[in-house]
């Protein structure tokens, strides 16, 4: 399985996210997608990163850390 994180430079809710992903499910995948690198991701991302794809499933900022740890 695996993650896809959309994150900015110097965003602390992305590093919590990264960090979040290395620690409790350190099995998955982790994609990080810096979406700065693309004006289609910043008009799609730009108010909700963290944004992370991770089972069939999209989390927008403010994150459920406990729901993401049950799935």
């Amino acid at each position: 399985m695996k993650a896809i994180i959309y994150v900015r430079q110097d965003c602390h809710l992305c590093e919590e996210a990264i960090n979040f992903f290395k620690k409790k499910k350190k099995t998955i995948e982790i994609e990080i997608i810096d979406i700065d690198l693309s004006k289609e991701l910043i008009n799609q991302y730009n108010d909700y990163v963290p944004v992370i794809q991770y089972n069939n499933q999209t989390f927008y900022a403010p994150l459920d850390y406990k729901k993401l740890e049950l799935i």
